[in-house]
């Protein structure tokens, strides 16, 4: 069984703060139009692009993550990278508030591009 199947079938127990991302991602996912930039959709990672990201260093952009209580210019580290359902990968980008509060958020390619720059 490949590593990314493994993944996709561990069971993990969330926070609160990453049920409520999952289910901002899973809205995404289910109202897609087809995953073009251009009607709206979201756009996937490709595995090796997403698997390439683990262990990147970025700093949030602008204010969009406001509402997860994450400002602009917070860093965070990619920790993971998924498929989330078959054919859509993500990364998970950690971020930390303190020595033992911290934030797993999921990102599609366009949201990473759009919210997040790479050092």
């Amino acid at each position: 069984m490949s590593h990314a199947r493994q993944q996709a079938q561990s069971v993990e127990i969330l926070s609160v703060e990453e049920n409520a991302a999952d289910a901002r991602f899973l809205r995404e996912v289910l109202t897609d139009s087809g995953g073009s930039q251009t009607d709206g959709g979201i756009m996937p990672f490709m595995e090796e692009e997403a698997v390439e990201k683990v262990g990147k260093q970025v700093w949030v952009r602008d204010d969009s993550l406001a509402h997860e209580s994450i400002v602009q210019g917070a860093s965070g580290t990619v920790g993971d990278a998924h498929a989330e359902f078959p054919g859509v990968w993500v990364v998970s980008v950690q971020f930390t508030f303190a020595s033992d509060h911290w934030l797993f958020l999921p990102f599609s390619k366009e949201e990473y591009a759009r919210t997040l720059e790479e050092r």
